[in-house]
């Protein structure tokens, strides 16, 4: 939807008219896109958000309302929980084309979090159900994320956004950078990442690391291409959005990369399910395995993530071992070597997509071919049925244009951000693949 022109067409007039808004029109307007929105992009959708809503706003009505601290609460606290989490993995899991409504797991999981807020009687604001309605239904997060905390968010909402220049010219350089992300590293080098494709099956060694590190890098595109594009939309909008990435490709260990990756879906799950476990048991190698648990079976309920899951559980376990041997003098000072740690979490990372090849490929040929590291052939790399020699080499020049100056984009003033959107719009013109691509969550 974002790709078409009738879209950016009906923004334009959009904006026009929200500018000049009162803060209620303002709202009102909102609504109604967040509403024709869901209705666009799946009538299920639209049902979905309405039970939820629904049910969430009677929850939090009753917790806020309701003095005691008996059963009762708990009982209902569980149900309404247990009802949100069942209705997204069903949708999940269960339905023909899911990929339509599982971006509103991050709708489900705001939700989640309002309620257990409302359950734990912290609320960081006077809940008013109309802000808290526009909130919920923001329609260019509400599909793709961040996950927002709703009792603060909505606050956002109860005063008239007015935009400057100096915010439009910053969120048209964060659309056309998600775009650039998209249409010049994404779609390309979508073509070459299928673990289904015969030819993936005979890479091994130090090309399939390769093959990993670019899974890793096509996923990071797409997924903070479209976050790029929503934190531009918004931005019009006069609303700030929680940041959802921050160069993971720079941690320096699995614990800096957890704070650099799907921020607002880590604090989510460090605020509702890490603290709350920890607290019960003190058992922080405990409560991680069932963080990480908890992530792999709620993205989806396959094999793929059960070796996720397993790969992380071993990888967070080494790094625990290592910090507590991090006291003696030679592994301390190597472990405080940027760019080696660096080095060692790209690869770990990289290296998690061996669990989804496995799920298709097998597990036993996949393990194998990871270890054998005699094999040093590039040539799936350099495929001209795919690409053209030239396009082959601009997706690699764009690859390396994200990946080491992404950081100078995202420091910006007015001037800068209009010289980095015409770089940008010129890049994209020129190198962009338009071939009906579409993000994860949108794909039939």
């Amino acid at each position: 939807m974002f790709f078409s022109f009738e879209f950016w067409l009906g923004l334009g007039v959009f904006v026009i008219i929200y500018a000049f808004a009162s803060v209620r029109v303002q709202n009102i307007l909102l609504l109604l896109s967040g509403l024709f929105f869901l209705y666009f992009y799946d009538t299920l959708s639209f049902w979905t958000w309405l039970f939820s809503i629904v049910l969430t706003l009677t929850g939090v009505r009753f917790f806020l309302q309701d003095k005691s601290d008996g059963k009762a609460r708990l009982l209902i606290c569980i149900l309404i929980v247990a009802l949100l989490t069942v209705q997204r993995l069903y949708l999940k899991n269960f339905i023909e084309n899911p990929e339509r409504v599982v971006g509103l797991s991050y709708f489900s999981l705001a939700m989640i979090g309002l309620i257990l807020e409302s359950y734990w009687k912290r609320p960081s604001s006077q809940l008013e159900t109309f802000p808290l309605l526009v909130a919920s239904s923001f329609f260019p997060i509400i599909s793709m994320g961040p996950i927002e905390k709703l009792n603060a968010f909505q606050n956002q909402f109860k005063k008239r956004r007015i935009v400057s220049v100096n915010d439009l010219s910053l969120a048209c350089v964060n659309i056309l950078f998600g775009f650039f992300k998209i249409f010049c590293v994404a779609a390309p080098l979508k073509l070459f990442i299928n673990h289904s494709n015969p030819l993936t099956y005979s890479l091994a060694g130090v090309p399939l690391l390769l093959y990993c590190f670019f899974s890793f890098v096509q996923l990071y595109c797409e997924f903070s291409g479209y976050i790029a594009i929503v934190t531009g939309l918004s931005g019009v909008l006069g609303i700030k959005i929680t940041a959802n990435f921050n160069n993971p490709y720079l941690a320096r260990n699995i614990r800096d990369l957890w704070k650099r990756w799907h921020i607002s879906f880590v604090n989510w799950v460090r605020d509702y399910i890490y603290f709350p476990i920890l607290m019960k048991t003190r058992n922080q190698i405990f409560t991680l395995f069932c963080v990480i648990f908890f992530v792999g079976s709620w993205h989806g309920l396959s094999f793929g993530y059960l070796y996720w899951s397993l790969y992380w559980s071993f990888l967070v376990g080494v790094y625990i071992l290592a910090l507590r041997l991090s006291k003696y003098k030679l592994l301390g000072q190597i472990m405080k070597i940027k760019g080696l740690g660096i080095f060692a979490t790209i690869i770990a990372m990289s290296l998690s997509n061996i669990s989804f090849m496995a799920e298709v490929q097998g597990l036993g040929s996949t393990l194998s071919r990871t270890v054998r590291l005699n094999d040093y052939n590039f040539t799936y790399f350099w495929r001209d049925d795919l690409l053209t020699q030239a396009e082959l080499i601009f997706l690699y020049l764009s690859i390396c244009i994200v990946l080491f100056f992404e950081v100078e984009v995202r420091v910006y003033s007015t001037i800068k951000a209009l010289v980095f959107s015409l770089i940008f719009l010129f890049l994209i013109s020129v190198l962009g693949r338009f071939n009906g691509y579409e993000f994860i969550y949108m794909r039939l």
